[in-house]
Formats: C-alpha cells, sequence, structure tokens
C-alpha cells in the first residue's frame, strides 16, 4: 500500500489535471450538442409485400391424385401422425394406433394389399 501512497503523493497534480480537462471537455461537448453518433438516414428506400401460404397443406390432396393406386395411399397414411390420420378421408387409425389406408365411415376399414 506504500507504493499507492507514494505514487499518489507524486503525481496528483497531473491526475487532477487530467481529470479536470476530461470533465471540461464533456461539459463543453454537452453545452454545445456535439454528437458523434452518425445520423441514421429515416426515408423508406423500398416497401415489399409478402405473400403467404396456407401453413396447413390439404392432406386430402394426395387422395384426388392417387385414389385408384391403394399401395401408394397405403404408404403415406404409414407416414402420419395420430392427427394427421384423423383428418385425411383416405387413411384409417387401427387398434394398435397404427396409421393404414382405407376408407372411412359406415362400410369403411383399412385397405388389405397383398404382398
Amino acid at each position: 500500500m506504500s507504493y499507492l501512497d507514494s505514487f499518489l503523493a507524486t503525481h496528483w497534480p497531473s491526475i487532477l489535471t487530467v481529470v479536470i480537462c476530461f470533465l471540461t471537455i464533456l461539459t463543453a461537448f454537452k453545452i454545445l450538442n456535439i454528437d458523434f453518433n452518425p445520423v441514421v438516414d429515416k426515408r423508406i428506400n423500398k416497401i415489399i409485400t409478402v405473400e403467404t401460404f396456407d401453413s396447413t397443406p390439404d392432406v386430402n390432396a394426395i387422395h384426388s391424385k392417387y385414389h385408384d393406386q391403394p399401395d401408394v395411399l397405403h404408404d403415406y397414411c404409414t407416414t402420419f401422425s395420430k392427427k394427421g390420420c384423423a383428418s385425411a378421408k383416405y387413411c384409417v387409425l387401427t387398434e394398435d394406433n397404427k396409421c393404414v389406408g382405407g376408407k372411412k365411415g359406415k362400410h369403411g376399414g383399412p385397405t388389405y394389399l397383398d404382398n
């Protein structure tokens, strides 16, 4: 601690001069409204319109394309979740919670494919 005391005792006039100069400069900048931040251009250059699409695709569009190919429909159905299987009219959720191709309704059921 003696080194710090001797340093401050020796150099206090220089330290005080630097502090007073900094405070004077800061006060002058504030009084004169000197600002070193760059000016930001706030004009609108271009307006862009973004069109959005429906976020949930129609799962029944697959049926209209592949209605005569039950094997393709079955392959699609096996990739669906429970919610997707319930919303697709060409998929049936079996008792063991597997989604397979088939028909819903009174006379519906899973489609049995020949191997």
